[in-house]
């Protein structure tokens, strides 16, 4: 699954607010931006490698390319503490989540983790908080747009 590489700000506001839940109890930036960078949409198509080259390059170098399966994997935990029972009762196999060191996909339909949560999160999640945060930002966008009467002279 893909999609367009252009994202509305509802996209960016969803991803936003997962990330906050996801990774509410720790600060880290190395897990933050593989968050975001890994479950965005332009993102689908590029290798756990070039999304390390992303993290790296936002942190200036400091995040060693080779600290993205760890990093992932961490992240993919932590994504399974907060939304495990909620994936579980959408239909997803929460045993897809948890593979062995090295793991490769062997059959067609075989998914790595990550692949796993990005379908739930855009294909599930996405629709069923999008209306809820549409609403609300269609609310901020009104209140931006108050008309101020015209004084005649």
């Amino acid at each position: 699954m893909t999609s367009n590489a252009g994202n509305s700000s509802l996209q960016e506001r969803f991803l936003s607010d997962f990330i906050e839940k996801v990774l509410w109890k720790g600060r880290s930036d190395n897990e933050r931006l593989c968050c975001a960078l890994r479950f965005h949409p332009q993102n689908y198509d590029q290798t756990n490698t070039e999304v390390a080259q992303q993290i790296s390059k936002e942190l200036n170098g400091s995040f060693n390319t080779t600290s993205m399966p760890g990093t992932l994997a961490a992240v993919v935990a932590k994504i399974k503490a907060a939304f495990g029972e909620k994936m579980a009762a959408d239909g997803v196999k929460l045993e897809e989540l948890q593979r062995e060191r090295g793991w490769k996909p062997q059959n067609p339909g075989d998914r790595y983790p990550w692949q796993v949560i990005y379908q739930w999160l855009w294909e599930v999640e996405f629709p069923r908080r999008g209306w809820e945060l549409a609403t609300n930002l269609a609310t901020c966008a009104i209140e931006e747009f108050k008309f101020v009467a015209i004084q005649e002279h």
